[in-house]
């Protein structure tokens, strides 16, 4: 009976330690990682080595070419600017004549749960 009681105390001792050698290594590892990633610059150093405006931006001008009525011009050119950044060109290449509000759709996590809970009672 002692000898399985020292047996089972050294099996305890001996799973300890290497649990907190392996979480030694693993502290090790997230330290070189931090010093890896810490030389890289943040996204504010990189945007403060961006040189700035050689002149202004430009004001903000309702455009002519709006034909609905309805629209507001500051709408049309917050959509025309959005349009534009995403594209990554020119706001003056872009001509909305239009918006209209699409109907509700809904989303596509409700489409897929919809998908799954018809295809789970087919049998």
């Amino acid at each position: 009976m002692p000898f399985a009681l020292s047996e089972g105390i050294m099996t305890t001792i001996v799973g300890m330690i290497v649990v907190f050698m392996v979480l030694m290594i693993l502290i090790g590892l997230l330290e070189l990682i931090g010093r890896v990633f810490a030389a890289t610059p943040t996204p504010a150093e990189a945007v403060a080595d961006i040189a700035p405006l050689t002149e202004p931006p430009l004001a903000y001008t309702p455009q002519a070419e709006v034909h609905n009525s309805g629209d507001d011009p500051l709408l049309v050119a917050v959509i025309s600017a959005a349009i534009a950044a995403y594209n990554g060109s020119s706001s003056s290449l872009l001509r909305i004549t239009s918006i209209k509000r699409r109907a509700a759709v809904e989303s596509g996590w409700a489409a897929e749960a919809r998908r799954q809970a018809i295809e789970s009672r087919r049998m």
